[in-house]
């Protein structure tokens, strides 16, 4: 099977804002998880963390079909706004302090070479979030 090289999906809204900063991931990829967790030790705000595993169906995420759910990482600000794919990591990267250098991979120019590299690393044999 040839790897799925863009896993880009427009933003969505969940049905409910959450009030908070969410990053759902694959919690048996150790590269997610270990990525999940720096973001979260190092963000300016508060980052909930939830892992695919602890995800249940709700107001968040609700217009993705399950297997769009597990097929990328998710990021949700407080409004209600979800990203999806690489865009989730770079919006959950300007988290971070100085992380407004990371809004250059959300460029239009830029951001299909950021989707690719996400794919690229998403379909690695030992990174679970794969083309399912």
């Amino acid at each position: 099977m040839t790897p799925k090289l863009s896993r880009y999906h427009k933003p969505t809204r969940s049905a409910k804002a959450p009030g908070k900063h969410i990053l759902v991931y694959d919690g048996d990829c150790h590269f997610c998880s270990r990525l999940a967790e720096f973001l979260h030790r190092r963000s300016r705000v508060h980052l909930t963390l939830i892992a695919f595993s602890d995800f249940g169906e709700g107001e968040l995420l609700a217009t993705l079909e399950q297997n769009e759910i597990l097929s990328s990482a998710h990021y949700i600000t407080p409004d209600g706004s979800e990203y999806h794919g690489g865009e989730s990591v770079t919006r959950a990267a300007r988290l971070l302090p100085f992380g407004s250098i990371a809004g250059v991979l959300d460029l239009w120019v830029v951001s299909w070479l950021r989707e690719v590299g996400y794919a690229l690393v998403a379909n690695r044999s030992s990174c679970p979030i794969q083309t399912r």
